[in-house]
């Protein structure tokens, strides 16, 4: 180009009107052959998309009969002109490739017209790539489309791209949890399911006692893996469909849907507290964590809103907290009063133990232990009337 620079195909395309019928049939001259055929050919070597030149039939674009390739579909793809011409574009179509992205490459084939799509396709050793594709007619002299110009560029590394962010964008980047938003959409599909199929939705906001103290002693990267850990095991202490997120800091909210009655969600609660219980190793060191749970359990009906159980989860929570840390609050307000469970899990005895040669006694760093000392453990319900009865 007078530029100096390579022309795209894009370039190429939008002129081809003056090199004449280059693609397509002219003076009598067969499909593929003659002087302006080798003259497309020629430019196209030099651009630095993939491009393919198809018969303009079939319309099927898996049977469309390959009469050219350039040398950057080569590169993109491992095949070479010889295993090309003569065959289809279904040679690098694959098991994930789109029905749907085929059917609309092959209506605009049918109507002659261009059109533009993004399409999993495969190379020759068979690794997947994302396939930017832009497929264009070409007329011949008698105004008749003859071939079409499938123009293609590996957007692979953008599609990747867009999917770290849109996972960053609804994930929590250290746990991998979801975040505040994925939790708030995970909350109100349960919520339209309760409401639909008269069944309850429990909010479990966990929030980990003294945390500080290990981020102090020692230091946040050992605190963050202390947090990865702890979110692996609130996931696997749930049932299949519901959801654990991070909701800030050392700070977890759990949705658990498709509740018959309120204790489905204890029983989720005491398993998350059988796989806190065990120590977290962290290289060296076994660290252990306990937590406050308040618990808000709708009434079935779908009148709250989801921010309005996350509130009420929350403060129940720091009521648990304020009594005695390491306990669990249980608030179900179903139509027509309200009910009080209170979920005791013991009292815990701790030992200092030696870290990095510094001997660190409970008070100073209550969360390290060598030692898990438990009472018994009581489930008790208050009602308005004051009544109590026990759940177990």
């Amino acid at each position: 180009m007078p530029d100096g620079r390579c022309p795209s195909a894009f370039e190429v395309a939008n002129a081809r009107e003056e090199v004449g019928s280059t693609l397509g049939v002219d003076n009598g001259e067969p499909p593929g052959t003659g002087t302006g055929f080798r003259l497309a050919s020629a430019i196209l070597e030099d651009v630095t998309e993939a491009v393919l030149v198809t018969k303009a039939r079939p319309t099927r674009a898996q049977e469309q009969e390959i009469v050219y390739a350039n040398g950057a579909f080569t590169d993109l793809t491992g095949y070479s002109p010889e295993e090309l011409v003569g065959g289809t574009p279904r040679i690098i179509l694959g098991p994930r490739t789109e029905p749907s992205r085929l059917r609309e490459i092959e209506a605009a084939l049918h109507e002659s017209k261009p059109v533009r799509v993004e399409l999993c396709c495969y190379r020759k050793d068979g690794t997947a790539f994302w396939n930017g594709l832009s497929v264009s007619p070409v007329r011949d002299g008698r105004g008749e489309v003859a071939n079409f110009v499938w123009i293609q560029r590996d957007t692979t590394e953008r599609k990747v791209t867009e999917k770290r962010l849109a996972a960053e964008a609804f994930r929590d980047h250290l746990t991998g949890l979801p975040n505040r938003t994925l939790l708030a959409d995970a909350l109100r599909r349960a919520l339209d399911h309760s409401e639909r199929f008269g069944r309850r939705v429990a909010v479990l906001f966990a929030d980990l006692d003294d945390f500080k103290g290990v981020n102090d002693a020692l230091g946040h990267v050992v605190g963050d893996q202390v947090l990865v850990a702890v979110a692996r095991r609130l996931n696997r202490a749930l049932r299949a469909g519901d959801t654990a997120a991070r909701f800030g800091g050392d700070e977890f909210v759990l949705v658990l849907g498709d509740l018959a009655e309120a204790r489905e969600a204890i029983e989720v609660v005491e398993r998350i507290e059988e796989r806190l219980r065990a120590p977290f190793r962290i290289g060296s060191l076994e660290i252990s964590v306990d937590a406050s749970v308040g618990i808000a359990l709708s009434d079935g009906s779908g009148r709250g809103s989801a921010e309005d159980l996350v509130r009420a989860a929350d403060a129940a929570m720091y009521e648990a907290k304020r009594r005695n840390k390491g306990r669990r609050r249980f608030d179900d307000a179903p139509p027509g009063g309200s009910t009080e469970c209170r979920v005791r899990l013991g009292q815990r005895g701790l030992t200092g133990i030696d870290v990095g040669g510094l001997r660190t006694g409970a008070s100073a760093l209550p969360l390290l232990r060598d030692a898990d000392l438990r009472g018994d453990r009581r489930i008790r319900v208050d009602d308005p009337s004051g009544e109590g009865k026990g759940l177990g």
